[in-house]
């Protein structure tokens, strides 16, 4: 069940939450909003994405678990759109990482890999 009745009460929601969980993006947030004035939700979920990402680059696991607590607050909303939201950052994030190991593999392996998964 939604949690509001229109599309612009989410932004302030989301924006909330990140600032709840992660004081110091608070300046990332800012900064979002001082280039666009009217911010869609997802532009926001980028902010979460590049922390997370930082935060593992860093191995700073305190971050991470910051993350992780505001992704499961979204999915405790249990409204659909937001719940959106974080499957397509999860998503996203998998994506990444399987890139990133793509680009681990010998080239050998690579192509190996593609051909078997390619259908041809």
């Amino acid at each position: 069940m939604p949690i509001f009745d229109d599309f612009a009460s989410y932004v302030p929601y989301i924006r909330s939450r990140i600032i709840q969980h992660s004081p110091q993006l608070e300046a990332d947030v800012l900064a979002l909003e001082e280039g666009d004035p009217e911010p869609l939700p997802w532009q926001y979920m980028l902010i979460v994405s590049n922390e997370m990402s930082q935060s593992l680059e860093a191995g700073d696991p305190a971050r991470t678990r910051k993350v992780l607590g505001m992704l499961k607050d979204f999915l405790d909303s249990g409204d659909p759109f937001i719940r959106e939201q974080v499957d397509l950052f999860v998503l996203e994030g998998l994506w990444n990482a399987f890139e990133e190991i793509h680009e681990m593999l010998p080239e050998w392996l690579s192509r190996e890999i593609e051909s078997t998964f390619s259908g041809d």
